[in-house]
């Protein structure tokens, strides 16, 4: 992974809904495709940003069929 020192907004977006999923009291796992449009991005873009956090661990990975889940991971500051 590259480093750069611009955010993209759509980084912004996604990182923010999964923020207000927290913030809400709604600690349920999301689609990469629920990521997308409640972001109001792709859904390439969501699972790439959604990847990245999980990488990153600022988000939590679930594996289950027939769609990966995220969340904000508890453990990220």
């Amino acid at each position: 992974m590259t480093e750069t020192n611009e955010i993209s907004i759509h980084a912004v977006r996604v990182y923010a809904l999964l923020l207000d999923r927290v913030a809400t009291q709604e600690h349920g796992w999301v689609t990469a495709n629920e990521i997308a449009a409640g972001a109001e991005v792709a859904p390439r873009t969501a699972r790439a940003y959604a990847k990245r956090f999980v990488d990153l661990g600022i988000a939590d990975l679930a594996e289950v069929f027939p769609a990966h889940r995220y969340r904000l991971s508890e453990q990220a500051a």
